[in-house]
């Protein structure tokens, strides 16, 4: 659906952070976005690290290391582009996906390991991207869509420049490992909370139906359960 032109008024972002905070389906991905790319998306900062101090390689593996990680996003972006549809649950699956691609990755002991890896680290984070992106243009309204767009850029682009000086300080006091490891966790920890969130709110919403159709012949439930 088209998005209707409005107006530039004042109170628009105030208006779509009150719209996008009452929506489950569009503050929950936001919220894992904010997570993950704070301290996940990070690879310039601490792949270089990686590959010179713990993998012990010189300066090329590291281009290799990331164009193989491009692959596995290409590879990502055209699974997500043939899906009909996304949901809070695929973005969350897609979070842990990409956590238990950084686990496999900080615990590699070799630039074999790193490279067999690495695809499924691209993969799973483009997947999180754009299906997370993808979720936020369908489940908005036509008039809020651009409002909670700009602010999903603005959460994932302000959030890793901030993480980026934490994974480094990481990355140089315990190693790169570490920070990979602390970005896995990121993503753990966000997919596992969207699941539980998601369930909650559809679990929440399910009760909400009952009782309205329950009631819907102005009896109370307690009633009809006691006439059937």
């Amino acid at each position: 659906t088209p998005a209707p032109l409005l107006e530039r008024a004042k109170g628009q972002v105030r208006e779509g952070l009150r719209y996008t905070a009452s929506v489950p389906r569009l503050w929950i991905p936001l919220v894992m976005v904010a997570v993950v790319g704070t301290l996940a998306f990070n690879f310039q900062v601490v792949f270089p690290i990686f590959v010179s101090h713990d993998l012990d390689s010189p300066p090329s593996t590291y281009t290799i290391l990331y164009s193989v990680v491009s692959l596995g996003s290409f590879a990502g972006a055209l699974s997500v582009a043939r899906r009909s549809g996304t949901t809070v649950r695929y973005v969350a699956g897609s979070a842990i996906a990409f956590g238990l691609g950084m686990a496999l990755l900080a615990v590699a002991p070799n630039r074999t390991v790193a490279f067999l890896v690495a695809p499924l680290i691209g993969f799973a984070s483009i997947s999180f991207m754009t299906s997370s992106t993808a979720l936020v243009q369908v489940e908005a309204l036509p008039e809020m869509r651009g409002r909670v767009l700009a602010l999903q850029a603005m959460v994932f682009l302000g959030s890793t420049p901030i993480g980026g000086p934490i994974v480094g300080w990481v990355a140089e006091q315990v190693g790169a490992r570490w920070s990979i490891a602390l970005g896995s966790l990121a993503c753990l920890a966000a997919g596992a909370w969207g699941y539980g969130a998601e369930r909650r709110g559809a679990e929440r919403r399910a009760a909400e139906r009952d009782h309205a159709e329950a009631g819907s012949d102005g009896r109370p439930p307690r009633e009809m359960a006691g006439a059937t």
